[in-house]
């Protein structure tokens, strides 16, 4: 790690590409949250009961399980 950390320190405008890093990763983690808070709590329901279903060549297709 402290080699890492030498090597890293060596490059220069490493500050500006953690802040960029950092950008990228916080908005991604932030839509992702969205998408989640946004969806319908019936489509987990029916994602969360199929590993329990008798049928195991029943499939569902995304707008089935929402419409559940």
């Amino acid at each position: 790690m402290k080699l890492a950390m030498q090597y890293l320190g060596d490059i220069e405008g490493i500050g500006l590409t953690q802040s960029i890093v950092f950008g990228i990763t916080f908005a991604f983690f932030i839509l992702i949250l969205y998408y989640v808070m946004k969806t319908k709590t019936s489509y987990y329901t029916g994602i969360s009961e199929m590993p329990l279903d008798d049928e195991t060549d029943k499939t569902y297709s995304e707008k089935e399980l929402r419409n559940k």
